[in-house]
């Protein structure tokens, strides 16, 4: 998941299937494997965001360390799929 490169591709090629397949698997779970990774990655994203332990670390490192190469495109996804910015949460859970 920390892979940036991390693709329906590299993915469908480790497992020794075909994209087109892969694809289809994922259809009938009315998904995609890009939306599971990012689903993935931001549920991993969001543990040491939340955490006190984690205070320390950048909301930026967070990001890199998942697999964002953009923290904007982070902040917007995280923000999209918790309804809640990284830094707010982050000053949520340090208070």
């Amino acid at each position: 998941l920390h892979e940036e490169s991390l693709t329906i591709q590299s993915v469908a090629d480790e497992i020794g299937i075909s994209v087109r397949h892969l694809a289809r698997l994922f259809a009938q779970r009315d998904t995609t494997v890009s939306e599971l990774i990012m689903r993935q990655r931001l549920s991993r994203a969001h543990e040491p965001l939340s955490d006190p332990r984690y205070a320390e670390q950048s909301v930026s490192a967070t990001a890199y360390r998942w697999g964002f190469t953009s923290h904007a495109h982070f902040s917007r996804a995280f923000k999209a799929a918790f309804a809640i910015t990284p830094t707010e949460l982050r000053r949520s859970r340090s208070h």
